[in-house]
């Protein structure tokens, strides 16, 4: 047996049950792709820094290289001249 008004009963059971909060929800998807951004940008800063600390600790190392060789061929130098001043 068909009975129209009970289809349409049902029908505006599962409508009214369905949640209607197209905004609210809006709003929660802009603010968790607000949140998401924040994180991806905080990352980015993150591993920017690191890069920094890297090529500080590079140039560094390489300076800490340069001046040692200097040093060393300056304690050469004075050896010699030391040397030399006892020849005469």
């Amino acid at each position: 047996m068909r009975d129209d008004a009970n289809r349409l009963f049902y029908g505006l059971a599962l409508v009214m049950r369905w949640k209607l909060d197209f905004l609210p929800q809006s709003a929660r998807v802009a603010q968790a792709e607000a949140q998401l951004e924040e994180l991806r940008a905080t990352e980015r800063f993150a591993l920017g820094g690191v890069g920094v600390e890297v090529e500080q600790a590079f140039a560094e190392a390489r300076d800490a290289a340069v001046r040692l060789d200097a040093y060393t061929r300056a304690t050469g130098y004075a050896r010699q001249w030391l040397g030399w001043l006892r020849l005469r």
